[in-house]
């Protein structure tokens, strides 16, 4: 559907505005009054028009400082203005017309078919380019869609080939994607990706949970061990889980992206060093005492 241009319509005199309304009103468009050159630059700052008639002899404001006035602004001063007047006919004025910005002269009584044919041809440019204006903002707006597509699934491809459990989360710290690592090594189904917790060792389920609410909270890094199930032997494997806060502009959390990693061989070693170190020292003091 095509939209309504607005035309601004500037005269001090009621009577010639009811004129100008009764023959612009056969175009369908919406008519705007002003009385005044102040008032008429009021309506330009809130409003967007197609063109402006414009009366040349009005107290306070003319139509020539009137015009200047709209042409020294970048958001009005490409807007077609028409002047009408019955008194300044003289060629000093005329030149001064265009010369402030004027696209037509008019001087009354004016033809009513000429000057609704003259506003018809700029209420269709208007049209038009509002029509481009709208056309190239939903294809920037396709584009746009295309591209963080584009980039969500070179997101997941990505993440699909690091040997690494990759998931995000929402603000709300609700999981919205799990790499295909996470559903390989827990075996747990698709539409079962929330199910999170139903894998990890039960002695450890209550420390992750309450490690990363205090971390969703806070907006702050996550990090915790814990034993995630691993489906093809039922065997429990220490991972490091961590995940970081995306923030956007203004700081806020939108969103949050993490990782568990396998550090069970890691883990088993160091506990192994550590009952052997133990066990060296309490051997070593048993033999002191027996000495002494």
């Amino acid at each position: 559907m095509t939209e309504r241009a607005k035309v601004l319509l500037v005269d001090d005199r009621p009577e010639n505005l009811l004129a100008l309304e009764a023959l612009l009103e056969p175009l369908g468009q919406e008519l705007v009054r002003a009385q005044s050159g102040e008032e008429a630059l009021r309506h330009l700052l809130q409003q967007e028009f197609a063109a402006i008639l414009l009366d040349v002899q009005m107290p306070g404001l003319d139509g020539f400082q009137t015009a200047e006035l709209i042409k020294q602004r970048e958001r009005t001063r490409h807007v077609p203005i028409l002047f009408l007047t019955a008194i300044s006919k003289d060629t000093e004025h005329v030149v001064r017309g265009y010369g402030a910005g004027a696209v037509d002269y008019l001087m009354k009584p004016f033809d009513p078919h000429i000057l609704r044919a003259k506003v018809a041809v700029f209420i269709d440019l208007w049209q038009k380019t509002a029509e481009i204006r709208r056309q190239d903002a939903l294809l920037g707006e396709q584009e746009l869609a295309a591209l963080e597509r584009a980039s969500e699934e070179r997101y997941q491809s990505l993440a699909d080939a690091v040997p690494q459990i990759v998931f995000t989360a929402d603000s709300n710290a609700r999981v919205t994607y799990y790499n295909k690592r996470w559903f390989d090594y827990t075996g747990l189904p698709r539409d079962a990706a929330s199910d999170w917790h139903s894998v990890i060792h039960p002695e450890d389920i209550d420390e992750v949970l309450e490690l990363w609410q205090s971390a969703v909270a806070e907006g702050e890094r996550w990090e915790c061990e814990y034993r995630l199930r691993r489906t093809s032997d039922e065997a429990f494997r220490w991972h490091l889980g961590r995940s970081l806060p995306i923030r956007d502009d203004a700081g806020v959390v939108v969103s949050w992206v993490g990782t568990a990693t396998d550090i069970h061989d890691r883990r088993i070693g160091e506990e192994r060093q550590r009952f052997l170190a133990q066990a060296g020292w309490v051997l070593g003091s048993s033999l002191d005492y027996q000495q002494t």
